[in-house]
């Protein structure tokens, strides 16, 4: 039972530790409470307000979805990124780069890399990079020309959604922070700067080991707040 009032004051929450069943029916049973006073939230516990926290400034401008490609033709395996020219035009190594999805992160790397035009114009990639520009022109563009929207069709060599925002952020870092976006257990760690984070990444402009530690412990205590009990986090290097 429930009983509620309005405004903010102290509340007493009882709850059931014990039932003994030794007595029948008719006599009843025996119950051991436990009596708190405190502020009462709306998961009916006393403790963190876990419903009602708040943003924590500080993490503004840090966490970002990672690039969602809207075109499969952009990830191609080591052996086609060095026919195309990784390795032989200057350059390149910034263009084409080792690509990351959540499943990545959960089971076994698949080792791919991926097509990141983002700063080039059409003209310029066509002039630089002959080979990359016939395959995304190829792999990419027909698959764009259907799009609905305008400027997915208009910007076809460039990912969909390519994270503008997120690029600075990220910029100078030799390593960052990344989450997969939907998982059952949350899992960080750390990625080297170079890798491309897909869509169903979460990225964090983060380098530091310090700051991911702080991250696996307020998980853990947001979950004891919760009253769940923490799963254990994978290992990472750091």
């Amino acid at each position: 039972m429930t009983v509620a009032a309005t405004g903010n004051r102290p509340g007493r929450l009882v709850t059931v530790v014990s039932e003994s069943s030794e007595r029948n029916e008719a006599e009843g049973r025996q119950v051991e409470l436990k009596t708190e006073l405190g502020l009462i939230f709306s998961n009916l516990r006393i403790g963190a307000d876990v419903a009602g926290a708040l943003e924590l400034r500080a993490n503004s401008g840090l966490g970002y979805r990672g690039m969602q490609l809207i075109g499969a033709g952009f990830i191609v395996s080591p052996e086609r990124a060095r026919d195309l020219g990784l390795g032989s035009f200057p350059g390149l190594e910034q263009h084409i780069r080792p690509y990351r999805n959540g499943r990545d992160l959960t089971a076994s790397p698949r080792g791919v890399m991926v097509i990141d035009l983002f700063g080039l114009s059409e003209q310029e990639v066509r002039e630089r990079y002959p080979a990359v520009f016939q395959h995304v022109s190829d792999n990419v563009k027909p698959e764009r020309d259907q799009n609905r929207r305008d400027g997915y069709r208009r910007n076809w060599w460039i990912f969909g959604e390519a994270r503008r925002s997120m690029r600075p952020a990220l910029h100078g870092l030799p390593r960052y922070i990344a989450t997969v976006e939907t998982t059952k257990h949350r899992v960080f760690q750390f990625l080297e700067a170079e890798v491309i984070p897909d869509n169903m990444l979460i990225a964090i402009g983060l380098d530091d080991a310090a700051a991911l530690a702080i991250r696996r412990g307020a998980r853990r205590a947001s979950k004891r707040a919760a009253g769940t009990a923490p799963q254990a986090d994978a290992d990472a290097d750091v």
